[in-house]
């Protein structure tokens, strides 16, 4: 039988790696995800700290306007501008901002205008993943296939952070490689001698791909030349509020809808949380005030422009419609009362042990129908690899089994040889979990690995209790 750690250290070998001459459509701005700045903070009754905060800003027409006025003058107040010093408590002297959290773009833009005096893009990796970046100033850059092992080496020992930004100034494409530090730079360090003259779009596509953290930018600007620049920027804005590209149409993206997953939520049998997602065109942002109508459905995960994700607690008698908001879009979301005679999954807190694996922790309440003495009950774990996870590895889903002596593939017919336990007498209405899967955390996310649970009673009748734990 296949074990999965084996099968993980194969796949987690092969991180790095991109498919070999992909073409995407356009490069993903990071200005079309919400910033906020925060301009001063103050204690409530209770004593605890509080911010106030600007509106959510996307493009970067909105997000670094230097002559922004009335409410919007606080954002040349927080760039440092000091005839804009009344607006707000808090000032960078700069700007910039952090997508928090894993990103895994394949290729992406970062815009830097004219006035620009210190630039730098970096993320943050793990000290053993490989990442590698083709990077170009102005326009895409031309290599798309991945590094080889010795590629990867020679760029990990030639490139220098310090003067890197200077070939990109010059025009020359440059492959910028993670060189196990935590940080990675994804341009180079511009501390520049005199400002830039004229604004331009950074270009990135990941060619060893991987996720990485905290993927962002900072600036520093002459505030006289960057407001002249700003004012007269050519091209001009697109639709998006972004400068728009050289010899393109300033068509943005445009959000339509929203989707919830799952749209119909059954009390006591769903687990985990709905995740809500833009749809329209040119990859649009989801909007950053995202809220529901019903205290049962609670904000769990604000958005950060891709995905945000709700709770549900509490139960209903009768079948329930929610609404679920993200800016002037709105969703159903349908709660279902829990089946008096079903199975439930109760207090599902997973946790991590200190070697950074996956502890699943919960309780398994059953209907008093279940309950006899003589219902011998079998129970299984089961993680669900999907072939989206590694699409130039496998085509196909991958399932797998927890058991007493590790993970492992079902190669016998008998669904029992990949049982988690077998063959136990239930005592009280409530049973209680704690499985420490071996499994790490990091390469679950990273692979979106989804476990499942399920058991089988003597009436013979396996049920499915779903998902217990996937990525958030």
């Amino acid at each position: 039988m296949k074990k999965i750690n084996k099968y993980l250290l194969k796949i987690s070998l092969a991180a790095g790696l991109t498919a070999t001459g992909l073409a995407h459509a356009e490069f993903l701005s990071l200005h079309q995800f919400p910033l906020v700045y925060n301009i001063g903070s103050s204690l409530d009754a209770s004593g605890q700290l509080v911010f106030r905060t600007t509106s959510p800003l996307i493009g970067f027409k909105d997000q670094y306007n230097p002559t922004a006025t009335g409410a919007g003058g606080v954002i040349p107040c927080v760039m440092g501008y000091p005839e804009f010093r009344d607006k707000c408590q808090t000032v960078d002297g700069g700007a910039g901002f952090i997508i928090n959290g894993y990103s895994s773009y394949p290729e992406f833009k970062i815009y830097i205008p004219a006035g620009t005096t210190f630039f730098g893009a970096s993320g943050y990796l793990p000290q053993s993943a490989e990442y590698a970046v083709a990077v170009k100033l102005g326009s895409p850059p031309t290599r798309t296939t991945a590094l080889t092992a010795e590629e990867y080496q020679t760029n990990k020992s030639t490139q220098n952070r310090f003067t890197d930004f200077n070939l990109l100034l010059a025009g020359q494409e440059k492959i910028f490689v993670h060189d196990g530090s935590g940080a990675i730079s994804l341009s180079g360090i511009a501390r520049l001698s005199s400002p830039l003259t004229t604004g331009k779009w950074l270009y990135i596509r990941a060619i060893n791909q991987a996720s990485v953290k905290n993927l962002g930018a900072i600036y520093e600007v002459n505030h006289d030349q960057y407001r002249t620049a700003y004012n007269a920027l050519t091209p001009s804005f697109g639709a998006d509020g972004d400068p728009v590209e050289e010899g393109t149409i300033p068509v943005g993206p445009t959000l339509t809808a929203i989707m919830l997953s799952p749209s119909t939520w059954k009390i006591g049998t769903n687990s985990g949380s709905i995740t809500v997602t833009p749809v329209g065109t040119n990859n649009p942002a989801l909007p950053a005030n995202c809220s529901s109508n019903s205290p049962l459905v609670t904000l769990s995960q604000p958005s950060d422009g891709q995905t945000a994700k709700f709770s549900v607690t509490g139960t209903v008698a009768t079948e329930t419609p929610v609404k679920i908001t993200c800016g002037d879009k709105e969703e159903t979301l349908t709660l279902q009362p829990a089946d008096p005679n079903a199975a439930q999954i109760l207090d599902n807190v997973p946790s991590a042990d200190t070697a950074g694996n996956l502890v699943i922790n919960f309780k398994l309440k059953r209907p008093d129908t279940e309950l006899v003495a003589t219902n011998k009950t079998n129970f299984w774990i089961a993680a669900l690899l999907p072939k989206t996870s590694f699409p130039y590895m496998n085509d196909e889903e991958e399932w797998f089994f927890f058991t007493p002596t590790g993970w492992m593939q079902q190669n016998s017919p008998n669904p029992l040889s990949v049982a988690y336990k077998i063959n136990q007498t239930p005592t009280t209405a409530e049973t209680s979990f704690r499985i420490p899967t071996g499994l790490p955390q990091a390469i679950a996310e990273y692979f979106n690995a989804e476990l499942y649970f399920g058991y089988m009673g003597a009436d013979g009748a396996f049920k499915n209790m779903g998902i217990i734990w996937k990525k958030n």
